[in-house]
């Protein structure tokens, strides 16, 4: 089933994991009160994600628990252990990353973009994630919902991290 994508999408979308046509889809956006460049510290310290996200338990990372380019970690989220590669890394700028978890494949992609009035130490933060497969699929009418609901926290939460400054391991 289509579905209608935000005019402000950002992605560039996998193979069967376009927003249009994924049984799941779900679009989040927040302007933040915080320096993008601490937000970016925060998003790519997955370890640190507890902290403000709770919905992120038990991940590994390895080496220095930063996010790369091509860095596979694992976590759970929503009671699903997921393995994840970084698949885009634009430093300060976008990061995505392919998932695969509990009968689902997923594509979660965070924007950092300038703040919509210019603001210095403020940015506009846009998170999607698009999901197929089995359980996506059986599950849309409650995973839409629930992923629009979580993003949002996780947002707000990103945000009041980064508003306290750079995270200190």
């Amino acid at each position: 089933m289509a579905q209608a994508v935000p005019a402000g999408t950002m992605g560039i979308w996998p193979a069967g994991l376009d927003p249009a046509t994924a049984p799941v889809y779900a679009f989040a956006e927040r302007t933040m009160a915080a320096d993008p460049a601490a937000v970016w510290e925060w998003l790519v310290r997955p370890r640190l994600w507890p902290r403000y996200y709770g919905h992120a338990f038990f991940i590994d990372v390895p080496g220095d628990g930063r996010l790369a380019p091509d860095v596979t970690f694992r976590w759970f989220t929503l009671g699903v252990r997921v393995t994840t590669r970084v698949d885009e890394f634009l430093p300060g700028r976008r990061l995505a990353w392919w998932g695969t978890g509990a009968g689902a494949q997923g594509y979660h992609s965070w924007d950092i973009l300038p703040d919509p009035q210019g603001r210095p130490g403020h940015c506009r933060v846009v998170t999607e994630e698009c999901q197929s497969g089995l359980v996506p699929s059986l599950l849309r009418p409650v995973l839409r919902p629930l992923l629009h609901h979580v993003h949002g926290r996780w947002l707000a939460g990103l945000e009041r991290a980064a508003a306290q400054g750079m995270p200190r391991d």
